[in-house]
């Protein structure tokens, strides 16, 4: 179907041919009828299609499991669930969670210039075990690369400085990264994107808004499994503090969807809304100028961010107006155009004044709440192990400090050591390993940790 008969799809008494009724029958109403049941179970639809190639529909729901009952597996299996997933969860299957277990640890580099898409991912990736380093362009990616090792690159393609694809040829001219696996990971889900992705030297290629189950399954496809140096606690430990309350979706706002993007930190996603806000209140009149100073390139990178970070926020019909709005821009139809910026206007308002409205009930980390850190003492005898080895490695300046470090900050997690940690990190980060070793001492000394007994 071309773009129009696409957005009129839903509307009632709509065909995309209007031949279709006389040849094939049929009133009109069915996916109007459709959009208004899944409404009513508080997800959203939507249609992604080109013509001559086919059409693909997509639409979220929220079901209740009856207790004491699990789904029937074909029947999820066809919606592309195994299990209905409760707000706040990552979705992570269990076969998909034993093969994470294999992999935690693993060092991540995460290539990123939008800072909420940036914190969306981190939050997914460290809930989830791994260690998360950030930088925002592609020529911070290949000068990182040199500098520590990583098992993975999760990459953005479309990106200011360098891009994706132009960082990756970059990575693998050095011999030494010819194995490094290179995700891509971006919001352009247009056909032939996989492709241009795999000739740039690229692994693979997932879209957003991030699916977590999709981002899973690529790492555990591409990162080697192997036990790591300082590897987090299990994951069944760190959701143990956890809270999940019942979260309503508001007009606009898939906030089960956001919420399981940021593996629930509701305190975190509350935040981003308040970002994302105040990044994008005054888009639309950005965009009038630049449609009125014929600057279609820097309009369509505009769009395309928004398209983005609204899609992984839960901001469906948002990140539906940005998508037809990007595609009318290349279409370069000044009038489609500004129709198009109506629409996305209207979406915006919409998830603006929800944003305004929403309540998140209270942190679900309980260290996040900003209230006084917890002054239970940590396990002396998990966190010695830990202490002793990152002495080690600090003293022999290796990079594998930084995975030990990772471990350690779980486990002190929320306590009143945690800025103590924190300037250890830093210190580590300046690669000053000496200061960084007097502060991991005194940390030791804190906790009634005797180190001269290890020397």
């Amino acid at each position: 179907m071309s773009r129009e008969q696409s957005e009129r799809l839903f509307q009632p008494f709509t065909q995309a041919d209007r031949g279709t009724t006389r040849q094939y029958g049929g009133t009109g109403l069915g996916l109007s009828i459709s959009k208004r049941l899944v409404h009513m179970m508080g997800g959203e639809i939507r249609v992604e299609s080109e013509p001559g190639r086919g059409s693909t529909f997509f639409f979220s729901a929220n079901f209740k499991v009856q207790p004491g009952k699990s789904p029937s597996p074909p029947i999820m299996e066809t919606f592309g669930r195994k299990v209905a997933k409760p707000p706040g969860t990552t979705g992570i299957e269990s076969t998909l969670q034993k093969a994470l277990e294999g992999i935690r640890g693993a060092r991540i580099l995460l290539v990123e210039d939008n800072v909420i898409n940036q914190q969306v991912a981190q939050e997914l990736l460290e809930q989830a075990g791994f260690s998360v380093t950030v930088v925002s362009n592609g020529q911070e990616a290949v000068s990182t690369v040199e500098t520590a090792i990583f098992d993975l690159v999760l990459t953005d393609i479309h990106m200011p400085v360098m891009d994706g694809f132009q960082a990756t040829a970059r990575i693998r001219e050095n011999p030494r990264f010819k194995d490094l696996p290179i995700v891509a990971m971006t919001a352009q889900a247009l056909t032939g994107d996989r492709e241009k992705s795999l000739e740039a030297g690229m692994n693979d290629h997932i879209t957003k808004p991030i699916d977590p189950d999709r981002l899973f399954t690529a790492l555990v496809k591409w990162i080697q499994p192997k036990k790591r140096p300082g590897t987090p606690p299990p994951l069944a430990e760190k959701t143990s503090t956890v809270e999940s309350p019942e979260i309503k979706n508001m007009p606009g706002l898939n906030i089960s969807e956001g919420l399981a993007r940021v593996a629930g930190n509701q305190v975190l996603y509350g935040k981003l809304l308040q970002d994302f806000a105040e990044e994008f209140r005054p888009m639309v009149s950005k965009l009038h100028q630049l449609v009125n100073d014929n600057r279609l390139d820097d309009m369509t990178a505009l769009v395309h961010g928004a398209k983005g970070v609204s899609g992984n926020l839960g901001a469906n019909d948002l990140n539906a107006a940005a998508t037809a709005l990007e595609k009318a821009i290349k279409n370069g139809d000044p009038v489609l155009m500004r129709n198009q910026i109506h629409r996305f206007e209207k979406e915006l308002k919409t998830v603006l004044h929800s944003i305004n409205t929403v309540t998140l009930k209270g942190p679900t980390r309980k260290a996040d709440s900003g209230a006084t850190l917890n002054n239970q003492a940590p396990d002396i005898k998990t966190v010695e192990p830990l202490i002793s080895e990152l002495k080690d490695l600090l003293e022999g300046s290796s990079l594998d400090a930084d995975q030990v470090l990772a471990g350690l900050k779980d486990l002190l997690y929320g306590s009143r050591f945690q800025t103590r940690i924190q300037s250890i990190e830093r210190n580590m980060s300046d690669f000053d390993y000496e200061k960084a070793l007097s502060e991991l001492l005194q940390l030791a000394k804190a906790l009634g940790i005797d180190m001269s007994k290890r020397n």
